[in-house]
């Protein structure tokens, strides 16, 4: 892959993690009953959509530096679901929360990331 289609690929990244960051904001993650679900329903599928676009494209950054041998290390994010687990609803709503906290701090940390990364990359075009 081209350096200028991995800066593509991290932009389109950049563009995808605010996207999903407006949705998670209105969303929230929390407990607002049925009739908040029902309003807050779009944007858990606008975030959900944009995430899946994130881990796409971080895996393809993530394989760039690999080959390259950059010296930077973006993390995917993975989540586990174990349906044999029963939680009461304010144990749901803790965990809501958390998993808030982390997609937050996880995105935040994957823009600054490529960020520096889009640096590397055209300080490294320049130098040839």
């Amino acid at each position: 892959m081209s350096s200028s289609n991995i800066i593509n690929d991290c932009e389109k990244l950049l563009i995808h993690i605010k996207k999903c960051c407006n949705a998670m904001d209105i969303d929230g993650f929390g407990d607002a009953g049925v009739i908040g679900y029902f309003i807050r329903l779009p944007f858990k599928k606008i975030h959900r959509r944009h995430f899946a676009k994130i881990q796409l494209y971080t895996t393809e950054i993530i394989e760039y530096i690999k080959v390259n041998k950059i010296d930077i290390k973006i993390e995917s994010f993975e989540e586990f679901q174990n349906s044999s687990i029963i939680y009461d609803p304010k144990q749901i709503s803790i965990l809501g929360y958390a998993q808030y906290e982390y997609r937050t701090k996880y995105l935040e940390d994957l823009k600054n990331k490529t960020k520096e990364l889009i640096k590397i990359i055209e300080s490294n075009e320049e130098n040839k």
